[in-house]
């Protein structure tokens, strides 16, 4: 008789495992179509390793448990059940991924419970889930994290991990786009920012986005399962409407195209740069208006400097007939 996750967690006896409850009754309902597969399985931030234990009691059928953290304290553990199995070092580099890929080269649940900064949150991503078979499910944990500025995040950081899963939301939505950018362009900030590349095809293959209370679920297909797919239109009374059934079997791309400006320039990361540069060219404005003050301080002093001079008080009645003499001048 299957267990459901909730019992196997709640009764767990073993290594320490540490999850919000919110998580903990929300994997029943998200694996349960993954329980009697031969799954193989990932968890990158593993701690005590407890909750491997958990995943192999409630995968009874899976066939790789695998764990990786870069805590070298992590080598130390040692588990009964064969199917556990621990890679030591950095998710985001090659080294760990060419290990990863020695006990099986994809993955049908990858869950993400590292560092939580947004910049490994990112990069794992980029790296990993190309990994992830079609129909799988790739889970980033303790998202509140995004939030907090210390690990890279902030409600209106314009780099954080949330900001770059709600760039992902469009990604979804692509066909729908209609203007001249493709998937990884829009990620391109991203890119730029943390050094890594996406996939047009992987992108292509993000079915759905899930968001809750500090966690995001993505699921993964075929791109041609990510489509919108062909409107489908049954019955045969049309009282209110007027010949709409013409449109029956047809796709998004059957109706009149209607292309639209881009408006990148609205973009947060163009109007961040746009600042930028604002900033930049007032910071060389102030330099200027500095030197130029400069300069006026320093004739300001040699004119005092001048007038104060003997020459000037000697020459002073010279001056004065001058004046007398120019003004007789103007007068005659």
């Amino acid at each position: 008789m299957k267990k459901e996750f909730e019992e196997i967690y709640f009764n767990h006896d073993g290594k320490v495992s540490d999850k919000w409850i919110l998580y903990i009754k929300e994997w029943e309902r998200l694996f349960l179509p993954f329980q009697d597969k031969e799954v193989d399985f990932l968890e990158i931030g593993i701690q005590n390793g407890g909750s491997l234990e958990i995943w192999a009691k409630y995968f009874k059928k899976a066939k790789h448990i695998v764990g990786c953290d870069v805590n070298e304290a992590c080598r130390n553990l040692e588990f009964d059940d064969p199917r556990i199995t621990t890679v030591i070092g950095d998710a985001n580099s090659d080294e760990v991924e060419k290990e990863l890929r020695k006990i099986t080269p994809e993955f049908d649940i990858i869950i993400d419970d590292g560092s939580h900064l947004s910049r490994d949150i990112i990069r794992s991503f980029s790296r990993h889930f190309n990994r992830l078979k079609e129909n799988g499910v790739y889970v980033i944990e303790d998202l509140h994290a995004s939030y907090w500025n210390w690990l890279g995040g902030g409600l209106y950081e314009p780099y954080s991990a949330i900001s770059f899963l709600k760039r992902l939301v469009d990604i979804a939505n692509f066909e729908h786009w209609r203007i001249n950018q493709s998937r990884k362009q829009h990620l391109l900030p991203f890119s730029q920012k943390y050094g890594v590349d996406f996939s047009e095809t992987d992108l292509s293959m993000i079915r759905s986005i899930k968001f809750m209370n500090s966690f995001c679920l993505l699921y993964k297909s075929c791109p041609e399962e990510t489509e919108l797919g062909k409107r489908i239109m049954v019955g045969s009374e049309e009282s209110v409407t007027e010949n709409t059934l013409k449109w029956d079997r047809t796709t998004i791309h059957d109706m009149i195209p209607v292309l639209y400006d881009d408006n990148a320039s609205f973009d947060i990361f163009s109007l961040k740069e746009r600042v930028d540069q604002l900033i930049v060219d007032a910071i060389k404005d102030e330099q200027k208006i500095s030197t130029l003050t400069f300069q006026i301080n320093k004739l300001e002093k040699e004119i005092v400097s001048f007038e104060n001079s003997k020459s000037w008080r000697i020459t002073k009645p010279l001056r004065i007939l001058a004046k007398f003499l120019r003004r007789d001048n103007d007068n005659g």
